[in-house]
């Protein structure tokens, strides 16, 4: 009876971990507060998965008086933080980062690290919320481009705990 208990343990862990890796994300769906981001696509396609906009965020940027006890020193250097974000205008923004999880508010897990791609001494940080990629019908991807020159596209992103998920894009009326 026991070599049986073993071979059923065995079949049933794989879906028991594919169960709950998806219900992590539906979990965010439905208990997730809602936040609206602004954002400029840049349009690239993928052979294997159809067209995609890929999303650069207006809290991607980040001064150095942006960072709370937080301090990179290597170029090459990525530091796991939390965004603390605040809402401004029917849509948030960028408050602070910090190593510590906020116990309360809307906050977006991060990485973080020294803005040397653009040489933009303006921003002089970086962060990369892993919520960048949106996956359009063929041949959409244009429209949602020309949209976002006029500085019109949002994104509905719903978050939850830190952990966020890319819901939609819309232009802001």
């Amino acid at each position: 009876m026991k070599e049986v208990n073993k071979y059923l343990l065995c079949i049933l862990m794989p879906i028991v971990i594919l169960i709950l890796i998806l219900m992590s994300s539906y979990y965010i769906i439905l208990f997730g507060e809602e936040i609206i981001l602004k954002a400029a696509p840049v349009d690239p396609r993928d052979v294997f998965r159809g067209d995609y906009i890929e999303l650069k965020y207006e809290i991607e940027n980040i001064r150095e008086n942006q960072l709370k006890d937080i301090e990179i020193i290597n170029d090459d250097e990525i530091i796991y933080g939390f965004a603390v974000l605040k809402p401004s205008n029917g849509y948030y923004k960028l408050d602070f980062i910090t190593r510590d999880k906020p116990k309360k508010g809307i906050f977006l897990k991060c990485h973080v690290s020294k803005n040397n791609k653009f040489n933009n001494r303006k921003f002089e940080f970086k962060a990369d919320y892993n919520i960048d990629r949106f996956y359009v019908k063929e041949n959409t991807g244009q429209d949602i481009e020309d949209v976002s020159k006029m500085g019109d596209l949002l994104c509905k992103i719903k978050v939850y705990n830190g952990n966020s998920i890319l819901m939609e894009l819309y232009k802001n009326e």
